[in-house]
């Protein structure tokens, strides 16, 4: 008798605790299903049009908060003609080899003149695109950005607002003269450059040329054409010798091929040897 009550016990806190599981089996809920999320493309919905020297890009800026973001590639290199390299998550371009202007994604701070500059938002890859906060380009290129309320964004690398913010070095030296950037030509200084070379330097305003001369040998520059002479042929500039404040100009590339000097770019010093 007693054996039979306390199998029936045991029974009953059986069914009981297989009732209890289920219960809870039960109100446990199903496991979502993992998926992928993919993140807004703030490019790819926004309303701007970007213009650069006039012609319109497929690239579209857009806003980080109140920010305008702007593409580097597409303004440095397709329009300014710089050289662009992207790797390690940074971006580095400029107009010739040693120029050092780099940014890179995540850090909101960039090198230039020597100091340590802040932008408002971390650059970002976007669209397969690094962007920049606009400022970059006006502070540290030297370009002008006009912002317009139909979203039309226009950047303008031909301006040489940047004069008088490069200083000059020839083999180490401080020189007189200071370069500045036409577009994405750099424009030199010709008489600092030369005399500091050792030539001697001569002009004629009526025949609207310079000479200069060393070891016996002369060398001419017309002041209005883009073209010079070399071991026998005439060689293109990509722009014309320019005069400004009596002081004669001309493109970077006649200084490393005609002269044959080496030039390279350490914050806002420009440095020239041979």
């Amino acid at each position: 008798m007693n054996q039979s009550k306390s199998l029936r016990r045991i029974l009953v806190a059986a069914l009981t605790a297989v009732t209890l599981a289920s219960a809870v089996v039960t109100a446990v809920p199903a496991r979502a299903e993992t998926t992928e999320v993919t993140l807004d493309n703030p490019a790819k919905t926004s309303a701007c049009t970007l213009y650069v020297n006039g012609s319109k890009k497929t690239s579209k800026p857009y806003y980080q908060g109140i920010t305008l973001m702007l593409p580097v590639r597409s303004i440095v290199e397709m329009s300014a003609n710089w050289k662009y390299a992207y790797g390690s998550k940074t971006s580095v371009f400029g107009p010739f080899k040693g120029t050092e202007f780099s940014v890179t994604i995540g850090k909101n701070a960039y090198k230039y003149g020597g100091r340590t500059n802040t932008l408002d938002y971390a650059p970002a890859f976007v669209d397969n695109r690094v962007y920049v906060p606009w400022q970059y380009f006006e502070f540290a290129l030297g370009f002008k950005v006009t912002i317009s309320n139909d979203g039309r964004i226009d950047v303008n690398t031909k301006t040489d607002n940047n004069f008088g913010n490069l200083k000059l070095t020839v083999n180490g030296r401080a020189v007189s003269g200071q370069p500045y950037i036409d577009g994405s030509v750099y424009m030199m200084p010709l008489r600092s450059i030369v005399t500091a070379l050792g030539y001697t330097y001569d002009y004629s305003s009526t025949g609207r040329f310079s000479v200069f001369s060393a070891k016996g040998i002369n060398t001419h520059i017309f002041w209005d054409q883009n073209s010079y002479p070399i071991d026998n042929q005439y060689k293109q500039l990509s722009l014309a010798p320019a005069l400004k404040g009596g002081t004669l100009y001309v493109p970077l590339s006649y200084i490393t091929d005609a002269l044959k000097c080496k030039v390279t770019q350490s914050g806002n010093t420009v440095k020239v040897s041979r």
